[in-house]
């Protein structure tokens, strides 16, 4: 595979491609992760409002294995 590489390095495609990449990577170094939102699909309540507690946990109770 990097033979095919080195005999493809003088084609204006394969310029083409490493420029473009580099000009992606640096642009997306230069700007940085965008804001990140949450997502609406939980349910969960409106901030201040009080939230009922969960029930008890109650463990597996195993009586016998045969």
């Amino acid at each position: 595979m990097f033979a095919f590489i080195q005999r493809q390095k003088g084609q204006f495609l394969y310029s083409a491609l490493l420029r473009l990449n580099v000009f992606i990577l640096s642009f997306s170094l230069i700007l940085g992760p965008s804001v990140a939102h949450a997502q609406s699909v939980l349910n969960l309540p409106i901030p201040g409002t009080m939230v009922a507690p969960s029930s008890a946990f109650v463990p597996v109770l195993l009586k016998g294995m045969t």
